[in-house]
C-alpha cells in the first residue's frame, strides 16, 4: 500500500495541476463533513423547546446549508448555486431630488 501512495503522489507531481485538482477534491470533502457536522447539530437543537438568538439563527442557516452541500457534490461552486437576493425596495428618503 505504501508504494501505491508513493506512486500516486509521484504521478500527481508530475502531471501539470494533478495535485491541485486532488487538493481541491481533499478541500470539498472536508467542506462537507464540516457542513454535515452542523447539521447533526441543528437536529439535536430542533428537539429543543426553548432556543437563544445564537441557536435560532443555526437553526434558520440549515436550508443555506443544505444548499452548499448539493452544490459541493455536483461540483457547482456555492457561490453559483445560491438563489439570487430579492430585490431592495427604493427608499424614498434615498430619491434624488429635483434641482430647482
Amino acid at each position: 500500500a505504501k508504494s501505491q501512495t508513493a506512486r500516486l503522489v509521484l504521478t500527481l507531481s508530475t502531471i501539470p495541476g494533478a495535485g491541485v485538482v486532488a487538493m481541491a477534491e481533499i478541500e470539498v470533502q472536508k467542506r462537507i463533513k464540516a457542513l454535515n457536522k452542523k447539521l447533526a447539530q441543528i437536529e439535536k437543537l430542533k428537539e429543543k423547546s426553548q432556543l437563544t438568538a445564537e441557536e435560532a439563527e443555526k437553526v434558520a442557516s440549515e436550508k443555506r446549508i443544505l444548499n452548499e452541500i448539493d452544490a459541493l457534490e455536483r461540483g457547482v461552486a456555492p457561490e453559483e448555486a445560491k438563489p439570487a437576493p430579492p430585490p431592495k425596495a427604493p427608499e424614498a428618503a434615498e430619491a434624488p431630488q429635483p434641482q430647482p
